[in-house]
């Protein structure tokens, strides 16, 4: 499926629906390694609400930005390619169930 979205110069852009769901899965990304909006944007150097609009797929997202996300986040873009959120739901559950079994053991 093709949509209609714009650059960071305002220009439309034709893409594939499929790098919409890459913004979602580079969401996905940054919370396992713990960033916020406002670290990926400052290390981007590029505004929050313009980050934002990457992660929902409002803007393009190119091949070079996507290698900058991949650098900050320490991730291959093969990876973030293969995340969805029942890897973020397993990562969470196994996350706190460690959590627990620590501090119920002190």
């Amino acid at each position: 499926m093709l949509v209609t979205k714009y650059s960071m110069t305002n220009q439309p852009v034709t893409i594939m629906k499929k790098t919409l769901d890459l913004g979602k899965k580079i969401r996905i990304a940054r919370l396992l390694r713990g960033y916020s909006q406002e670290n990926m944007a400052t290390e981007l150097k590029i505004r929050q609400q313009t980050y934002q609009l990457l992660e929902i797929g409002e803007i393009y997202l190119s091949i070079e930005r996507l290698d900058e996300i991949c650098k900050i986040l320490k991730m291959d873009v093969a990876f973030i390619e293969i995340l969805d959120n029942v890897d973020l739901l397993n990562f969470i559950v196994q996350d706190y169930a460690k959590l627990k079994n620590h501090y119920s053991q002190n």
